[in-house]
């Protein structure tokens, strides 16, 4: 392969540090980053003190005896984290080699992301220097030691692609076979001989670039051969795109190869943007959108950097505000702004979680293509807290992250206030406005202004391609908080004196709730959300759940979505409806007539009115079409409407769900009427079998006529009471109103796994509908009305 490490330097500035050692040495003097460093500290002893994991044939051939996937995947990743901390500490270490040469060849304050943001004086990059004890710089030559052990070992790995992901049957070897971690490692062995030219053994150098050759480029490289991720429009064409693209773009000089990869590569990043909507929502759910869009990111931007444009006949790599998909760019950047709803916590559709790892370098390098910042707070996440370490996300966080992009109270509110005014959308006409253009990337830009609003307000966001709506409650209400538990107060909530009046509940021991009047309270700021989506149920990452909500309250979801589950070989196989996560069964939706929505595009929403304003959001659903057939349904409408109720001092919830059958519900064949007009039948288990997590079989009784029953599904097990239940949070509670004439109450307690394998509990409530009440209604008719209230508790 031919590969100039003259150009070893020059290369350094693609990822916009001009020196990316000096920047290393930077940040481990800053406090801000200090956490990070510890936890690169104590993985790279680690690495040093132990030996380096061993891929075992034994865990790779699980997945095709068992479908089991996280032994092999546990051993993969720790094996490129430990790599990923030795690289730093190596890199960290030969700054002070390289320190004199630096200082004549920088101008002090060269460390950030831009140019732009303040310089600091030189002194403040040798503070770190100067705390180097003799042990730390003695320990530079067994860093580079180990790593250089450990990048030959990964060389000569089986493959590097995950088991789970190779073919059942291919014409080519699996070692040229290109998954997303295969084209991760390809992209992080490229960075790494850039970055460490010079400091390992050349030979260690060579190798990484012939192997990568071997391996990626050579097939990417090949016109012959077509990978099913180029046409893909969700995360494998971007992260796929990006591994290879970049590192054709750091080790092939100027090459017929080089130029065929990174123009093939250039489409598929294309091809992944085809995917979103105009209105930058990620159907696969916020990780995905931090996987999928980050890699997207990290090679368009690289593109630009090195002024590749020349060589394409496309643009589409330009993250620039004067090209066509910048809009859409800008759009799909403020997407987790949207989601987020309080305290860390988000909307976790599709395959994500509650708790996103949002690395910080892409959000700032995001506000600096954008001129938007970011109202989260400002956090380096450690390397050993993201499960993949990826070394993407860990060299640009390191480079890129800048606490000045957070932290702005104003960064959405704008946008959510100019999107609530009054609003009301039909779904044909519902389209998402866009502020004014920002200023262009490299000029100095300003927070947007906070926005001034009331003491209560909606803020509200729509994606009107996906058809999902967050509707986040603001509202300042008067707490009696015990002074010697005031660390529990949330760090987002505002607590002033005041002297206004308010009226509060005496007590919460009892669902009859009596209001009294108290004055001179802590005035704090109560923050609760609705997310509900519609959509169909053939998205990537799929899971049957249209009509679904999260319901937000005190700092965490205690109406929740089960989010990701564990992978297994079956979550991605024929009858993957099943298991607790994907199943509508697992999602605070209606089971009618034994029926769970059903999989395919065809089972898709309908969005009827969508009304918002700062004072109320109105949601109304159609889902005949999520039911099969046999459910019997002729229509079945949801309508959400979610107010602040400030005489109460809560926000109020109504959900109203409307069925028209087609005719009485008659038993299916094979199926028995008992005594009473009751049908007997079995429900199906809902499994996960590679969990084995099963529900006890259980014999239902349904009425021969039409039987829906509701369904919540929460983290909190709510305390039923005769007409009313109460689900507890930390520090709120819902409390749901119910006829008592109209259901019979269920709480089942599941115990489940997460994404990562953690136990955990989740509750789902049922309301079944009494036989009783279905006899004195119509018999193709069901209107179920319930009523929530969200408060703070006292």
């Amino acid at each position: 392969m031919d590969y100039n490490s003259k150009g070893t330097m020059q290369k350094q500035q693609w990822w916009h540090i001009k020196n990316v050692r000096k920047r290393l040495h930077y940040t481990a003097g800053k406090p801000e980053y200090e956490k990070w460093w510890q936890d690169i500290r104590e993985y790279a002893g680690l690495a040093v003190s132990e030996p380096f994991p061993v891929l075992t044939f034994e865990a790779f051939r699980e997945f095709g005896d068992t479908g089991g996937r996280e032994r092999y995947e546990r051993i993969y990743f720790d094996r490129r984290g430990r790599i990923g901390a030795l690289a730093m500490m190596v890199l960290l270490a030969s700054y002070g080699e390289q320190n004199e040469q630096a200082i004549h060849l920088l101008e002090p304050g060269e460390d950030s992301l831009s140019n732009n943001h303040t310089r600091q004086p030189k002194e403040a990059f040798d503070s770190f220097a100067n705390k180097q004890s003799i042990e730390e710089t003695l320990s530079a030559a067994v860093y580079i030691h180990t790593l250089e052990e450990a990048l030959w070992d990964l060389c000569g790995e089986y493959t590097w692609c995950l088991n789970a992901h190779l073919p059942a049957d291919s014409l080519y070897p699996v070692w040229e076979e290109i998954d997303l971690f295969a084209a991760e490692t390809a992209g992080m062995l490229a960075e790494l001989i850039v970055l460490l030219d010079g400091i390992v053994d050349d030979r260690i150098i060579r190798r990484m670039r012939d192997e990568v050759q071997r391996r990626v480029l050579l097939p990417a490289g090949d016109l012959s051969r077509t990978f099913g991720w180029e046409t893909a429009e969700h995360n494998w064409s971007a992260v796929c795109g990006a591994g290879c693209g970049i590192a054709a773009l750091l080790l092939l000089e100027d090459t017929v190869q080089q130029t065929i990869i990174i123009e093939r590569m250039t489409k598929a990043a294309a091809q992944f943007l085809n995917g979103y909507g105009e209105d930058g929502g990620c159907a696969e759910g916020l990780g995905y959108w931090v996987y999928g869009f980050g890699y997207y990111t990290y090679f368009m931007d690289m593109l630009s950097a090195a002024d590749f444009s020349n060589k394409l006949e496309i643009d589409h790599h330009k993250l620039d505000r004067h090209k066509s998909d910048y809009r859409k760019i800008k759009a799909i950047a403020a997407f987790p702004e949207y989601m987020h709803l309080s305290n860390g916590r988000f909307v976790n559709f599709s395959d994500s979680g509650e708790e996103e790892i949002l690395p910080p370098g892409l959000l700032s390098r995001l506000t600096e293509i954008t001129g938007r910042f970011y109202s989260l707070p400002f956090v380096m996440p450690a390397l050993r807290e993201d499960p993949c370490r990826r070394w993407a996300h860990l060299l640009r966080n390191i480079l890129w992250a800048e606490p000045h992009c957070f932290g702005i109270s104003g960064a959405a509110v704008a946008d959510r206030s100019a999107e609530s005014a009054t609003v009301a959308y039909k779904v044909q006409s519902a389209t998402q406005t866009e502020t004014a253009d920002q200023q262009p990337t490299g000029e100095k830009t300003e927070p947007e202004p906070e926005q001034k609003h009331t003491h209560r307000a909606l803020f509200n966001h729509y994606w009107p391609d996906l058809c999902w709506v967050v509707s986040r409650a603001e509202l300042n209400v008067q707490i009696a908080y015990n002074l010697a538990s005031c660390e529990a107060v949330n760090a987002e909530d505002e607590v002033a004196v005041t002297n206004t009046t308010a009226y509060v509940p005496r007590s919460t021991s009892d669902k009859n709730v009596e209001y009294g009047v108290q004055s001179s309270l802590p005035n704090t700021k109560f923050i609760a959300a609705l997310s509900a989506k519609g959509g169909h149920n053939d998205e990537p990452h799929n899971h049957n759940d249209l009509g679904s909500f999260i319901i937000h309250a005190g700092g965490e979801n205690i109406f929740c979505d089960p989010g990701a589950g564990l992978y297994t070989q079956s979550y991605f196989a024929p009858g993957r409806e099943q298991i607790l996560n994907i199943s509508s069964a697992g999602h605070s939706i209606p089971q009618i007539n034994g029926y769970e929505q059903y999989s395919g595009r065809a089972a898709a929403a309908i969005v009827e009115v969508l009304q918002m304003d700062e004072a109320e959001m109105k949601l109304g659903l159609d889902l005949t079409a999520a039911y099969p057939a046999e459910a019997g349904l002729k229509k079945m409408r949801r309508n959400f409407h979610w107010k602040i109720n400030e005489d109460r001092q809560e926000i109020n919830l109504q959900l109203q769900d409307d069925f028209q059958f087609v005719q009485p519900f008659s038993a299916p064949s094979g199926h028995k009427i008992l005594g009473g007009g009751e049908l007997e039948y079995n429900d199906r288990n809902y499994q996960n079998r590679s969990e084995q997590i099963s529900m006890a079989d259980q014999t239902i009784h349904r009425t021969a006529i039409n039987q829906v029953i509701e369904r919540f599904m929460s983290h909190t097990a709510p305390v039923v009471y005769t007409e009313e239940l109460i689900w507890t949070g930390s520090r709120a509670e819902i409390r749901m109103q119910i006829p008592r004439e109209q259901y019979n109450v269920e709480v089942e307690t599941i115990a489940h796994h997460d994404h990562e394998g953690h136990p955990v509990l989740l509750y789902r409530t049922s309301l079944k509908v009494r036989k009783e009440w279905m006899l004195n209604l119509p018999m193709q008719e069901l209107h179920c009305g319930l009523a929530f209230s969200i408060r703070p508790l006292v």
